[in-house]
């Protein structure tokens, strides 16, 4: 419903600004009867066209209610308010136009309103060059400018070059101050607005009359009246031949100035124009006076006097009682030209009253302007500090988030690795049961087959190699055992094991504590699987020749394994109270002493013997340490 009733105010807008704009203002007024916020669009638009109108005290009534309205809080509609003000003061109070442009301009930028931001530079740029602020006031005209002319917006672009040139004027840059003319004539050509050009023609005119180049300023007046002509502009028709004439009279061309200044007067009073009716009334008369027809120019300059007081205008009127005096004196009416005398040492009295008033006026809009100015940029700053502060706000926000989001991209990373390892060691795991189930399955057939295989032998010899060949199975079996029990891991406790070997051992020869001596002394070390099994097998070689050949002899047969280590050296020794042997008559052809001697040299140990009515074996090797674990070797 609001954007509806916003494109008919734009609608109503485009058409106030043709020809009947007082019949579209009482329509405007009519409809101020709706909810608050249609009423406060309505007021705004009625003080925008009051400006149009240039009536300007009336447009401050309806925007200072849309100002207190509940367009306060629609900020493009506030700064289009703060506009409206800027405008309505320029013509009276400067200050103020320049503090609501200025409010205009900092809603603009927070809103990124670009265009209307570039229209409140321009506007500044004008309020600033009124005030004789001109570095403040080209600041903004080129801020407004590099806008204009990315956006190709030649018709405010042309604007901003005749305010530019105008500054240049004033401050008697004239090379650059005609650069900055013929650029904005270039421009209102290519639009073709016969308006405007007429006015940079104009412009032109006034600025070469600056520097004194009469004929060039005739060139620019006489095409600022052309276009004048054909486009029916009364009012510029009799400025502009008031130009002309002014400019003919100052070069002594009174013909062709009384040509100009009759044309002048007579469009000026076409117009209703009656200040410059005055204006061109007093160039007539002065015309006629240097012309040697005082009388005449009498009767000119003494109306132009009448309206000169009423109109209040004491420069002009200053102008006019130094005419009438030249006009007596050429009459050598001396008394009048006295009494005329009197009368503009009073003006100029009052000139110069008004001169001091307005000086101090001037002043005190400087100083408050030099204060705004300061206000504003300390605003800015402070402004500029804020939006600095909420950008590292925002930054710190983002690398938080940032780092968060890594974080849990990284914590999602680690938890899916850490799945999927799992996932392998589980498969690993099960994979190693299944082979360990196959392994243990397998040395229980072959230790099956071994017993199945010695019942069923009855020579001795081969018996014996049949009982020793399940022995060793068994030596590993146990082995597997401890390590199957053990998943992940190399390392045997050589206590346990051993200790179980012997017994199994015993138990297969049919011994036990009741008819033999066995005793085991074992540290309870931790060693690698690779040093286990070939020690294992010593051991399992050992105890049984001992089982088989000693105790059938002994009355009380005895045996004895003892593993000890220090300093990383593990000492193995086995003994039994069998009679012995002779270290000759070990045969080199003997299956388990091959075995024990390659097995030694496997585990890179050394063996000694004896065997003086007993039977004791003995080997020492050297234990590499398993990390920093007691007890525990490779």
């Amino acid at each position: 419903m609001i954007r509806w009733l916003f494109f008919l105010l734009l609608v109503s807008n485009t058409l106030f600004a043709q020809s009947n704009n007082h019949s579209l203002l009482l329509q405007y007024k009519d409809s101020v009867q709706s909810s608050p916020v249609v009423k406060s669009y309505w007021y705004n638009q009625i003080a925008y066209n009051y400006n149009l109108l240039r009536k300007y005290d009336s447009a401050k009534v309806y925007l200072y209610l849309a100002v207190h309205s509940e367009l306060k809080d629609i900020p493009d509609q506030k700064a289009f308010i703060y506009s409206n003000l800027g405008t309505a003061h320029y013509s009276s109070q400067i200050d103020s136009s320049m503090f609501y442009y200025q409010k205009a301009k900092e809603i603009y930028l927070q809103i990124k309103d670009t265009i209307n931001l570039a229209l409140m530079s321009a506007n500044l740029g004008k309020v600033y060059n009124e005030l004789g602020v001109y570095d403040r006031a080209l600041e903004n005209l080129l801020e407004a400018t590099l806008f204009f002319e990315q956006t190709n917006d030649l018709r405010n672009l042309a604007s901003c070059y005749n305010t530019i040139a105008s500054i240049y004027s004033k401050q008697g840059d004239y090379d650059k101050a005609l650069n900055y003319h013929h650029l904005a004539l270039k421009l209102r050509k290519s639009l073709n607005i016969p308006r405007q050009i007429s006015a940079t023609y104009n412009n032109l005119g006034i600025l070469f009359k600056k520097i004194g180049l009469y004929d060039s300023t005739l060139v620019y007046y006489k095409k600022s009246l052309e276009i004048k002509r054909h486009t029916n502009d009364y009012l510029g028709l009799g400025v502009a031949m008031n130009n002309l004439g002014s400019l003919y009279l100052e070069i002594d061309n009174y013909d062709s100035a009384h040509h100009y200044l009759t044309q002048a007067l007579h469009w000026r009073k076409e117009a209703n124009d009656k200040t410059g009716t005055s204006i061109t009334l007093n160039n007539l008369g002065r015309l006629y006076v240097l012309n040697n027809m005082p009388k005449i120019g009498l009767k000119y300059l003494l109306q132009a006097n009448e309206e000169l007081k009423n109109l209040k205008l004491l420069e002009e009127l200053k102008d006019n009682l130094e005419n009438l005096i030249l006009a007596y004196e050429a009459m050598n009416l001396q008394s009048e030209a006295l009494s005329i005398s009197k009368s503009l040492m009073a003006v100029k009295d009052s000139l110069l009253n008004q001169e001091k008033i307005e000086s101090l006026i001037e002043m005190q809009i400087k100083y408050e302007t030099e204060k705004k100015i300061r206000e504003i940029a300390l605003l800015e700053e402070k402004q500029k500090v804020q939006e600095a502060q909420l950008e590292i706000r925002q930054i710190w926000i983002f690398t938080l988030v940032l780092i968060a989001f890594l974080l849990l991209i990284i914590g999602l990373l680690i938890y899916t690795r850490w799945n999927k390892e799992k996932a392998a060691k589980h498969a690993v795991e099960t994979l190693m049961q299944e082979l360990h189930h196959r392994v243990k399955n397998n040395l229980q057939l072959l230790s099956s087959i071994f017993s199945l295989q010695s019942r069923a032998i009855r020579d001795e010899n081969a018996l014996e190699a049949v009982k020793s060949g399940e022995n060793r199975v068994n030596a590993m079996a146990i082995i597997h055992q401890k390590l199957y029990r053990k998943t992940g891991s190399r390392l045997v406790n050589i206590n346990e094991y051993i200790t179980d070997l012997v017994d199994e051992l015993a138990a297969s020869y049919g011994y036990n504590n009741d008819n033999a001596t066995i005793k085991t002394s074992i540290e309870p070390l931790n060693l690698d699987v690779d040093k286990v099994i070939p020690l294992g097998l010593i051991v399992n070689e050992l105890v049984s020749n001992s089982l088989k050949y000693a105790f059938p002899v002994s009355s009380k047969p005895y045996l004895e394994v003892v593993i000890s280590e220090e300093n990383a050296l593990l000492t193995l020794n086995i003994s039994d109270n069998g009679p012995g042997f002779q270290s000759e008559s070990i045969s080199k052809n003997s299956m388990g002493l091959n075995i024990i001697r390659t097995l030694g040299r496997q585990l890179k140990a050394s063996i000694c013997w004896e065997t003086n009515n007993k039977t004791s074996f003995t080997l020492t090797l050297n234990l590499p340490p398993y990390g920093k674990n007691k007890n525990t070797y490779r």
